[in-house]
């Protein structure tokens, strides 16, 4: 069981880490997950509502399911976006918190 006084000393793959980093990364990793799991829940809502709005439509004469069909495209469009600009920042090699310092981590191996 490792100890709760250092826990960056425990791991020797992230040994040059403060415990402040790895804490603040383990925050953004908890973060990113709830992302997801609110992004797969966006998807749900958007297909079940398009092919509502799109079966009304081919019913109705009204322009409201075709301007409510391209709002709700242009919101799944903008959380697309920025869970694409979540993973670019994961997928630096420094992490998030060394993204959200503006910190670029040398790619030593």
């Amino acid at each position: 069981m490792a100890s709760s006084s250092s826990s960056s000393s425990t791991f020797s793959w992230c040994s040059d880490i403060s415990d402040a980093a790895l804490l603040d990364d383990h925050a953004w990793l908890h973060g990113g997950m709830l992302a997801n799991i609110s992004y797969g829940i966006n998807i749900a809502l958007f297909v079940l509502t398009f092919t509502v709005l799109h079966a009304r439509s081919s019913c109705e004469r009204s322009r409201q399911p075709t301007l409510l069909q391209g709002y709700m495209s242009l919101v799944f469009a903008l959380c697309t976006l920025s869970m694409g600009a979540q993973a670019l920042m994961a997928d630096d090699r420094g992490g998030y918190s060394a993204s959200q310092k503006g910190y670029q981590a040398p790619l030593g191996g």
